[in-house]
């Protein structure tokens, strides 16, 4: 167990901790024993299985949109819900996103940074006027690591094992905003930009699942990627694309890290134990 936990809070691989917990339980039935050992895996996926999804997304969209630019800066914690179930229904196919998933929290995250087109003669600026939440699920993760085992106390290593795989899924976040033109001795005239997030949704088309796909309402891209990162980061990579729905032209360049967060709880501090007295005589 010990070993499994470790493992996890090193580099933030979670598999291991559904094996230990699979050979654990079949052992124990053919002891015909019963070991608490689901138990031991949610605590232990709960203080080691937490990552920052961290994004920063360019995205671009064309005449239909006027030209509008938009950086999107956010942050997505992705960690262990307890609730979802037993461990055991984790490890069924296509039932990880369940368990570890997050959203960004706050008014200002994610935050923005919005380019608006320029009219000759006036000041255009823009701002958010909508911002809900974006929503990720881990949908599969593993990592190719070293395996050990110990000859005579040494530890030796047997070979590479596993693969990077990763797979993630991002929805919702169909943000608006809304664009002042400021005129030279007039009132400002207000442009608003209804569910401009949808150029995300667009831009990504070929990556969409569920409903909505050109106004984005229930939408979600499933991003699958290999690339590696350097601890903590576990994986980096760039998801770019563009593409159009309708008279809707969008393009979009998203930078995806995830980093490894454990919370390991901290060891028992050992009792503070005094020397016996030596008794009379000795």
């Amino acid at each position: 167990r010990d070993e499994a936990f470790d493992e996890c809070v090193a580099t933030g691989r979670i598999r291991q901790i559904f094996d230990h917990m699979t050979a654990e339980g079949r052992s124990a039935q053919l002891q015909g024993k019963i070991a608490d050992v689901e138990s031991w895996a949610e605590d232990a996926l709960e203080q080691c299985a937490i990552y920052d999804l961290k994004f920063i997304s360019t995205t671009k969209a064309g005449p239909a949109q006027l030209g509008v630019e938009i950086v999107r800066d956010g942050l997505i914690t992705i960690k262990y819900d307890r609730s979802a179930g037993s461990v055991q229904q984790a490890m069924e196919p296509g039932k990880l996103g369940d368990f570890f998933h997050g959203e960004t929290e706050g008014d200002a995250n994610p935050s923005f940074s919005i380019k608006c087109p320029q009219i000759p003669l006036a000041q255009v600026s823009c701002q958010p006027t909508a911002n809900p939440p974006v929503r990720a699920r881990l949908d599969l993760m593993d990592l190719r690591h070293r395996e050990f085992r110990f000859n005579d106390g040494v530890p030796t290593v047997v070979g590479e094992q596993g693969a990077d795989e990763f797979k993630l899924e991002l929805s919702d976040g169909i943000f608006e905003f809304l664009g002042v033109i400021k005129v030279p001795y007039g009132d400002d005239v207000k442009m608003p930009f209804p569910k401009f997030g949808a150029s995300f949704y667009i831009a990504h088309k070929k990556d969409q699942t569920g409903e909505g796909a050109a106004a984005g309402e229930g939408t979600a891209v499933k991003i699958d990627r290999k690339t590696r990162g350097v601890y903590p980061v576990i994986f980096q990579f760039t998801y770019a694309d563009q593409n159009r729905v309708g008279d809707a032209e969008a393009s979009d360049s998203t930078e995806f890290k995830l980093i490894h967060k454990p919370k390991p709880k901290p060891y028992p501090a050992r009792p503070d134990r005094k020397p016996l007295k030596p008794r009379p005589g000795e």
